[in-house]
């Protein structure tokens, strides 16, 4: 069963239907080299996140191509692509500041000085990779279970924006959907603040942290990600908040399991004219794609990657400047001395780090030690005995010769 709405049986082309598959089809090209790059240095939250603003300028780029006018009841209903579109954007909603509160908790344990170690213990690794585990797989796949209980009808059908899950009106239904983006962005928002706290209190130091750590950023990969993640925080969690009293606006309902899921659930489409406008979302997601390759699709990974592939495509012989970047990796005793060097120097900074913490520590565990004596001592005149130290009291005052 399919519902239609209303539409105009000869409904051109708007500005919109060619802007949108094409804009949102470079973003998904501009995309590829930071997903491949953080996918080989193994950053998984990163990769998480490129991937699923890849994954949504997909479905932009491939909806529009499909359905670019009001007449949709000439097309495609949509069976199948739509039945999984509908939820993996649903668990991307989760997906997305999930794998920001994973970059955000991790630049903050990378700040974290008080608890530097010389190598991670397998303990801590086990910890990040379970964090990483729930925040980007398991709390994204919960939207698509949870989404089956609030699910009225298949999907709608919109011109240009294309596949459009349906909520249930009940409170039960904003329980499941919407709170849970909503909280995943907040908590994202507040690691991205205890990062901004230990910026500032450890500027001075931010180098030398940086190379004692067992992670694999520099300076301006560091900054490079953590300001991304902040801009996309800054977006998202207003958007949350907005969808969210958006929908508590709506009439609420009773929800009840057989009115939701009747007979004809699983075969209703509700196809809707949008005489040509597309969802805000939509725009949204391209240019969250735009922004991404800025951030990471000119860093030294990145630029490496793309000579590589010119030279595979053998342009290396029309343009021979191409093979300098290489150079290094033809002299491999070198690059293992510069690896060497590298880990050798990461490692002489950490034990410096500790070194210097613990050292703090003591400093400041003897200043207070000798502070209690001395303040004990001009309390207590008569119990300092001069004739057996060099300690002189005068005028009401500790001297030390």
């Amino acid at each position: 069963m399919e519902q239609v709405t209303s539409q105009d049986s000869s409904a051109p082309r708007s500005l919109a239907s060619i802007l949108l598959p094409t804009l949102a089809g470079l973003s998904v090209v501009l995309c590829l080299p930071p997903l491949v790059t953080h996918l080989e240095s193994r950053n998984v939250a990163a990769a998480v996140l490129v991937f699923w603003i890849t994954l949504v300028n997909l479905f932009n780029f491939i909806n529009p191509l499909i359905w670019p006018t009001d007449e949709l009841d000439t097309r495609w209903s949509g069976a199948g692509l739509c039945d999984v579109e509908v939820k993996l954007n649903l668990a991307s909603s989760n997906a997305i500041p999930g794998a920001l509160i994973c970059i955000f908790r991790q630049l903050a344990v990378i700040l974290d000085i008080d608890n530097t170690t010389l190598v991670p213990s397998r303990g801590q690794r086990r910890r990040r990779l379970a964090f990483e585990v729930i925040f980007c797989i398991i709390l994204p796949m919960y939207m698509v279970v949870a989404h089956f209980i609030v699910q009225p009808f298949r999907y709608y059908l919109f011109a240009i924006s294309g596949c459009v899950p349906s909520f249930n009106s009940s409170w039960l239904g904003i329980l499941l959907m919407f709170i849970p983006p909503l909280l995943l962005c907040a908590v994202a928002a507040g690691y991205c603040g205890l990062v901004v706290v230990r910026l500032l209190k450890y500027r001075q130091q931010f180098s030398t942290i940086l190379a004692s750590s067992h992670s694999k950023l520099n300076k301006t990969r560091f900054l490079r990600l953590f300001i991304l993640s902040t801009t996309l925080i800054v977006i998202f969690l207003p958007v949350a908040i907005y969808v969210f009293t958006r929908n508590l606006g709506y009439p609420r309902t009773t929800f009840s399991w057989s009115s939701v899921h009747g007979p004809e659930w699983s075969k209703l489409v509700v196809r809707v004219p949008t005489q040509g406008a597309v969802n805000f979302d939509r725009w949204l997601n391209v240019g969250i794609g735009y922004m991404t390759f800025l951030f990471f699709g000119f860093g030294s990974d990145a630029t490496t990657m793309y000579r590589s592939w010119l030279l595979k495509l053998g342009l290396g012989r029309l343009f021979p400047k191409l093979d300098l970047g290489h150079l290094n990796s033809s002299n491999p005793g070198r690059s293992a001395r510069t690896s060497s060097a590298t880990k050798i120097g990461s490692i002489s900074s950490r034990v410096k780090l500790i070194f210097h913490r613990k050292q703090s520590t003591k400093t400041i565990s003897t200043l207070h030690t000798r502070t209690d004596s001395a303040v004990t001592c001009v309390a207590h005149p008569s119990h300092v005995d001069t004739s057996q130290s060099n300690e002189q009291i005068v005028d009401g005052r500790l001297r030390l010769e």
